[in-house]
């Protein structure tokens, strides 16, 4: 009874160090608010002793007007973008989209509320071999649903057998409000509010990668 779902806002979620993940909430609300903040935790080593390596930040920062705004990260070849993340100052903003592009690199798309607002989005860059030259496996899926109007649902995407999630991404249809995502081994599930009167569409993405070179 004190606010609603868009009243908490994110304005950083992202990579601090190669160990550490950081969350900043602002609560616009007259009441309390809960939040959750995870991270997905990768092995430096293979089960042999064999290194798995994740570059350092890859990082742009942007001037984003009022409106819907996007930006692209691009990681080398012969790597893989994970760890995606932002943080907004100046405004709030809300990430409506997050996506792996053909390029292998990552979209943000964020829709800014209020004046100007400086974006820092970051993510890492996975080398696709251990260091024995063992290559990594990776099985990207994705799911495009409808949200009915007033509608909160939640919904997941199931790596297969042998793989685990370490990536999800998204792509909301402009006015769902996105209220998170939860990590579980092998499953994602997406949490998202419909406020309008119409259906709309979502479709989620899920990187997963398997646990045997």
């Amino acid at each position: 009874g004190g606010g609603d779902w868009p009243d908490p806002q994110v304005l950083e979620s992202r990579s601090t160090s190669a160990g550490t993940w950081q969350g900043t909430v602002r609560n616009t609300a007259t009441g309390r608010a809960q939040a959750k903040i995870f991270g997905v935790c990768v092995s430096k080593k293979t089960t042999l002793g064999n290194e798995v390596t994740v570059g350092p930040l890859v990082t742009k920062t942007v001037g984003f007007s009022k409106g819907i705004n996007s930006a692209e990260l691009t990681c080398e070849a012969g790597t893989t973008p994970v760890s995606p993340g932002y943080e907004v100052s100046g405004s709030s903003a809300v990430l409506i989209a997050s996506t792996p592009t053909d390029g292998n690199g990552r979209k943000f798309t964020l829709d800014v509320s209020g004046d100007e607002a400086k974006v820092t989005l970051s993510m890492r860059c996975l080398t696709n071999e251990t260091s024995s030259g063992a290559q990594l496996e990776f099985a990207p899926i994705s799911k495009t649903i409808e949200v009915g109007p007033g509608a909160v649902v939640s919904e997941q995407l199931t790596c297969a057998v042998g793989y685990k999630g370490i990536v999800a991404g998204w792509d909301y249809e402009y006015g769902l409000v996105p209220l998170g995502n939860d990590p579980q081994p092998i499953t994602r599930v997406f949490r998202i509010w419909n406020p309008s009167d119409q259906s709309m569409k979502a479709t989620l993405h899920l990187l997963c990668l398997k646990i045997r070179t």
